[in-house]
């Protein structure tokens, strides 16, 4: 499993989470992220369970500098819009 850095992003002025790659201008929904605290082993396995359901490609952990695990995969990546549509 890949470790990607990655900033949560809101746009308050629709009330939308979305999760940015760092030093990149690629962004994952918000629905296409699960996560639980590290902590939490039961809720990390359902996570990485209903993500691996939802998506067709490998996981991947986004890194958010928090103490919650998000998860992914990479075809979910670019599924948010982008920079220039901010």
């Amino acid at each position: 499993m890949k470790t990607l850095k990655a900033s949560i992003i809101i746009n308050e002025s629709k009330g939308e989470f979305y999760y940015e790659l760092r030093h990149s201008k690629r962004w994952i929904k918000e629905q296409d992220v699960r996560g639980s605290d590290w902590k939490d082993s039961e809720g990390m396995v359902e996570s990485t369970f209903a993500v691996a359901r939802a998506g067709t490609g490998a996981l991947i952990c986004l890194d958010c500098d928090d103490d919650s695990v998000w998860l992914t995969t990479d075809d979910k990546i670019n599924s948010g819009p982008f920079a220039a549509a901010r």
